[in-house]
């Protein structure tokens, strides 16, 4: 369905802006956004549909120091969220090892 393949979409967004914002923090150089903040760039990392996600998240990325845990925290999110629409079926021990990670 349409919600399926928008939520596997979504997922990877975040899994990809999650793995950018720990090798930029680990590297200790260079920001991860962009200088108008309207999209998410690096030199070195090239992102997956950065310009999918919305501004006002974009702006609360760059406006915090512990990036990595945000987008986790994001990727936590969207995962409960569509849990609970019905979007995704998963079983509650295997939600709650999840989002414990």
């Amino acid at each position: 369905s349409a919600d399926v393949r928008n939520f596997k979409q979504l997922i990877v967004r975040l899994v990809s802006l999650m793995h950018a914002t720990t090798l930029v923090g680990l590297e200790s150089h260079g920001a991860l956004l962009g200088a108008a903040g309207s999209a998410i760039a690096h030199p070195t990392y090239q992102l997956i549909s950065p310009d999918d996600i919305d501004p006002s998240s974009v702006k609360l990325l760059h406006a915090t120091y512990h990036k990595s845990e945000l987008v986790f925290s994001w990727l936590q999110h969207v995962i409960n969220d569509h849990v609970h629409a019905k979007v995704l079926k998963t079983s509650p021990a295997l939600l709650s090892k999840v989002l414990q990670q």
